[in-house]
């Protein structure tokens, strides 16, 4: 039986995902509501998806209520798989990324999605992860492969 595909959904994923959702990180966000793969997340990360998504500034721009996001995170802790911290892990120099790195490797995730460059460009960082059997990816990669027959083999 094969195993299911985890991944780590990055916050910058989630929070573009929420706010245009005809974006390919709203695609991401889809194939996970749809069970094409699970998700891992931990208390640092939602807390991270919800205080960003309540700046004011964003909210304004976006029109979105409080209550909309409420009902976005309560589905994310609802559906994904809860990973529990210990903020011990330094691999990065932004303790934010630490606490996402940990949560994929603790959580078995096979790839972490993010757009954030530090973590899909840096070959250093990506040989380290690839130790724990952890791939950063793009989201559009990670849409590409998401795409593919064989994926469904995988979820």
């Amino acid at each position: 039986m094969p195993q299911p595909l985890i991944a780590l959904i990055d916050t910058s994923v989630w929070v573009s995902a929420f706010i245009t959702p005809l974006s390919p990180p709203a695609q991401v966000i889809e194939s996970w509501r749809n069970g094409r793969f699970a998700a891992v997340i931990s208390q640092a990360i939602l807390t991270e998806i919800h205080d960003v998504l309540l700046r004011p500034r964003i909210q304004h721009k976006y029109h979105y209520s409080i209550q909309q996001v409420d009902v976005f995170i309560q589905e994310i802790s609802r559906k994904a798989q809860r990973v529990d911290i210990t903020n011990s892990l330094k691999l990065c120099r932004d303790p934010q990324d630490d606490a996402i790195l940990e949560t994929a490797i603790l959580g078995r995730a096979s790839y972490v999605i993010s757009r954030d460059e530090d973590l899909t460009r840096d070959t250093e960082l990506r040989n380290r992860l690839q130790e724990f059997g952890v791939t950063p990816m793009t989201v559009r990669r990670f849409n590409e492969l998401i795409a593919q027959p064989e994926a469904d083999e995988g979820v």
